[in-house]
């Protein structure tokens, strides 16, 4: 009862036995966002009793049911972001209030805001990217792109937005835009071309003096402007005196984030890229979709901005289902050596990504994805399905989404793990390209320029995510990510133990080789 009274901001609920359960919670709102589509298998999915162990056989059906029509993916959006709200809770001194409602009930002013100014002139080439020891800019830039496309790492219509952003200036001045971040720190976000290009950037994320300083040095050299919440005036106050009074938290402060936010007469596009680890993640997301869903309650200038996992069960085009199945089934020794292990394992290793095919009411072929790591856990899965959930309403209320598959990223936090750098890097040998976090950023920015700025109809249901997706070559790859994951660990191992040995050859590039015109 006392760890109860001592909590503070979103929680999970409390089940039966008095205990905050992130697995039973999970299960229940995923079963709740498929009653309505097919009871049988709603109440198949919450009869499962070991949720936490099997949640990944039941993502791919759940997929190819939503994937079959927009308005049935549509249904289970909206059913399961209504679940969420009604089990999740914010806590306050002790008491317990629904998360819409303390969203409505503490909206007294709590922060000041502080503008930092860039002291930079924008520069004529603002725009180049940091890969494997290069610098790409101009004309090196869009030849690696049409690289890219052409060996399948990223899909034609990211590299054709990519080619358009760069192909216009105007498109590169963003100093009347508005970009609000939530999380704006974090590794994979967006902050330094925004700032780079001149934008209006409001951060938010938590109280931490170094990486305060960071960011307004980073807001200092640039062109654009930097706007962040403090607790106190600041007033007449040195750069170094800002970052200490600096700050916001998502979780406990949500209600006056999104009143403060709302202060923001200017069009605003949300990007969501606060992360945290484990359960913590879907409280954090919860936190960042109630300060989204109040603010397009208030307003009709809102644009969203949300960046997804490769590791997860999609509805991929024709083309990809094609050349993923093509690849599966391999060619020569190297393919028949593949298929010899993928029996005697039983399909553990060196399984095929594309698990089944279906046409959907607008007669599109279409295949699911399943590209999950169930070691990522049930939470992970939840956190990003709601994001999912959530773009899929907002376009079909009409709201501007930038929602784009993000390739796989050598973090600080992935290559502090002996064991799992070894496996990005040994993953490469297997028709993957893992991005520097500066590249994917760069990339993923310009695709997210792109979408909220352009009036491009976007796609509704599920087929939203396939536009624009950079998964860094794993829809083509023909194994699903869990399957190549010890090979890729071995590989990755044997690198970095004999670096001039070349423990695998990479998969040859099956498919278009048209440049992105």
């Amino acid at each position: 009862m006392k760890n109860a009274i001592t909590l503070a901001g979103i929680q999970f609920p409390v089940n039966s036995k008095g205990k905050r359960s992130t697995t039973e919670t999970g299960q229940a709102i995923f079963a709740a966002s498929y009653q309505h589509v097919d009871d049988t298998f709603s109440a198949k999915l919450m009869a499962e009793v070991k949720w936490r162990n099997h949640y990944a056989q039941y993502m791919p059906a759940m997929l190819h049911s939503a994937a079959k029509s927009q308005h049935v993916s549509e249904e289970i959006a909206e059913k399961g972001l209504a679940s969420c709200y009604q089990q999740f809770e914010f806590i306050r001194n002790g008491q317990a209030y629904k998360l819409n409602q303390a969203m409505a009930l503490f909206t007294q002013p709590l922060f000041r805001t502080a503008k930092i100014e860039g002291l930079s002139s924008r520069p004529k080439h603002a725009i180049s990217i940091q890969h494997k020891g290069r610098t790409l800019s101009g004309e090196s830039l869009r030849e690696q792109i049409a690289v890219w496309h052409d060996k399948n790492i990223i899909e034609k219509s990211h590299a054709q937005d990519l080619l358009s952003m760069l192909g216009d200036s105007n498109k590169q001045d963003l100093s009347d835009k508005y970009f609000v971040l939530l999380g704006a720190s974090s590794e994979i976000g967006p902050i330094s071309l925004l700032l780079a290009l001149g934008a209006n950037i409001i951060a938010i994320g938590r109280e931490n003096p170094i990486n305060w300083t960071r960011l307004i040095a980073l807001a200092r050299r640039s062109s654009g402007n930097l706007y962040i919440p403090c607790k106190r005036r600041p007033d007449g106050l040195s750069d170094q005196q800002l970052a200490q009074l600096a700050g916001a938290d998502l979780l406990t402060q949500t209600p006056e984030i999104g009143s403060w936010l709302n202060q923001f007469k200017k069009p605003l596009t949300l990007g969501n890229y606060a992360y945290l680890d484990g359960a913590n993640h879907v409280r954090l997301v919860m936190a960042m979709d109630a300060i989204v869903t109040r603010l397009t309650q208030k307003r009709n200038d809102i644009s969203l901005a949300y960046l997804l996992t490769p590791s997860d069960v999609y509805a991929v085009p024709k083309s990809v289902t094609q050349n993923s199945m093509m690849r599966f089934k391999g060619e020569g020794v190297s393919g028949l050596f593949k298929t010899f292990i993928n029996k005697i394992t039983l399909s553990a290793l060196f399984a095929p990504s594309i698990v089944s095919q279906l046409t959907d009411t607008q007669g599109n072929e279409l295949g699911v994805l399943d590209n999950l790591v169930p070691q990522q856990g049930p939470s992970y899965v939840l956190a990003k399905r709601i994001q999912r959930w959530r773009a899929i309403v907002s376009v079909k209320n009409g709201l501007r989404v930038s929602c784009n598959v993000a390739p796989a990223t050598s973090t600080q936090s992935v290559m502090s793990n002996k064991f799992f750098a070894a496996a990005t890097t040994g993953s490469e040998s297997f028709g993957v390209e893992v991005f520097t976090p500066e590249a994917a950023n760069a990339l993923m920015t310009l695709q997210m320029i792109e979408d909220v700025c352009s009036d491009q109809a976007l796609a509704r249901g599920e087929a939203l995510f396939i536009h624009g997706a950079n998964h860094g070559g794993s829809w083509h790859m023909g194994y699903c990510f869990r399957s190549v994951l010890v090979p890729s660990l071995l590989v990755g191992l044997m690198q970095k133990l004999l670096p001039n040995c070349k423990a695998h050859r990479p998969l040859s590039n099956v498919g278009s080789q048209r440049h992105p015109a």
